[in-house]
């Protein structure tokens, strides 16, 4: 979900096909179009791209918080 509304064509889960099984495509698809649902989108192209820097109206301040988030979350421990 994240991956979409920041824009991506494509996101990886293989790992969690691999992992829980060929089925788990089909409930992926599901909770996506549950939520989609609840937070009315109509479609995945109206919801790619939400969030990112682009659909913003202050793209230097969305920058700037970004990057501030991604400080306080460094952990310099290794």
């Amino acid at each position: 979900m994240k991956a979409l509304m920041a824009g991506a064509s494509v996101v990886m889960s293989a790992s969690e096909l691999v992992k829980n099984g060929i089925d788990r495509a089909k409930s992926l698809l599901q909770e996506l179009s549950n939520w989609m649902d609840i937070h009315e989108y109509e479609s995945v192209d109206i919801l790619r791209g939400v969030l990112s820097q682009r659909s913003v109206a202050h793209p230097a301040a969305f920058e700037r918080a970004n990057y501030m988030k991604a400080l306080t979350l460094f952990d310099n421990r290794f």
